[in-house]
């Protein structure tokens, strides 16, 4: 055989041997870092008192899907790797068991693993902004006009907020869920209590048919369990503190009902998680699911803010065409909210 084609073969040979090499160190490197991400989820689990794959599990059960790929090691990715991870909470108006209507209540849940900071913003209904295809309007009504889609792209378009997944619940799924999980304590003033006391007779009424109203406060504020009709009840006053406290009330009964969920033991808490990931509308994954109620669940590890934007000197009260809105210094509150979550 010729030298050349020795020299030929030999170099193929190493070229071979080398890629062999290379691929099986990335093969190697691959499932270290897989390997790391399962440990710092599972790590992190321990922390908060439960067996992240036994949670796991026991969740994909009961709500029928497979449990694919290495649910602890996306955990892990999204706990070490997330910049900010923005969830979209949405309460539609619909007293039916739908998720028709306008969006009464739009809060974002921002969670920051680099900063260890979470952060709820409440975007007020009423703000004045542009929604795609349909010109200047009330927020709220992007739901109304497009769904979740285009309530999306006019939350991204006016205040730069990315959206990564969304849960839409409506009065009937609030009122069940903090039942479920055995009611929130909330303190109410004196002037909260008359209106409070309103809105569950109207909602007693509307939903339910009926015409007493045995979820009635007594008279004088003070500190209560509320079962889910009272939550919903004091979630909806806007008349003490107009829209601003309304959004500052859906943001305690949010932080309560995770509270007390997380207090329960974990298979009531997997029961509970699992009947209403299937009853609600939302486009959360198994992983981002568990990643959200291990921030909750380690909630002592972050700094936790709310917000409401828009921001206090950024918007100015007006009356177009007969309504009541509320314009907004956009860019003002883009760099509020920047702010709060970096």
């Amino acid at each position: 055989m010729k030298p050349t084609l020795w020299k030929r073969l030999f170099a193929a040979l190493l070229a071979v041997c080398l890629m062999a090499a290379t691929t099986a160190t990335g093969a190697f490197a691959l499932g270290t870092r897989t390997k790391g991400l399962t440990r710092i989820a599972e790590d992190t689990a321990a922390t908060a008192g439960f067996d992240l794959s036994a949670y796991a599990e026991k969740l994909t059960d009961l709500l029928d899907v497979p449990l694919t790929g290495d649910v602890a090691a996306d955990v892990g990715s999204l706990l070490t790797n997330a910049q900010l991870y923005n969830v979209l909470l949405v309460g539609v108006d619909s007293r039916k068991n739908d998720y028709a209507g306008r969006s009464d209540a739009m809060v974002v849940l921002t969670v920051n693993p680099q900063s260890q900071k979470v952060v709820m913003t409440s975007l007020l209904r009423d703000s004045y902004v542009d929604i795609p295809g349909h010109g200047q309007e009330r927020l709220n009504e992007a739901y109304n006009f497009g769904g979740t889609s285009l309530l999306k792209k006019t939350i991204r378009q006016n205040y730069g907020i990315r959206i990564d997944a969304f849960m839409v619940v409506n009065f009937g799924d609030l009122i069940e869920f903090i039942n479920d999980i055995g009611g929130v304590e909330m303190t109410v003033t004196k002037k909260e209590v008359p209106v409070i006391n309103k809105y569950t007779s109207d909602q007693n009424k509307e939903i339910y048919g009926r015409k007493d109203n045995p979820d009635a406060l007594p008279v004088k504020g003070g500190t209560y369990r509320f079962n889910g009709m009272q939550a919903l009840a004091y979630a909806r006053v806007r008349y003490v503190g107009l829209d601003f406290g309304r959004t500052e009330r859906q943001r305690k009964v949010l932080t309560a009902s995770v509270k007390q969920l997380l207090s329960l033991p974990v298979d009531k808490q997997v029961q509970v998680v699992a009947k209403y990931m299937l009853r609600v509308k939302t486009d959360l994954t198994v992983p981002e699911l568990l990643f959200l109620i291990l921030v909750f669940a380690t909630m002592d590890q972050y700094e936790t803010s709310s917000i409401a934007l828009p921001v206090e000197g950024t918007y100015q009260y007006k009356r177009v065409n007969g309504k009541e809105v509320i314009a907004v210094d956009l860019p003002a509150n883009r760099a509020a909210w920047e702010a709060a979550v970096n």
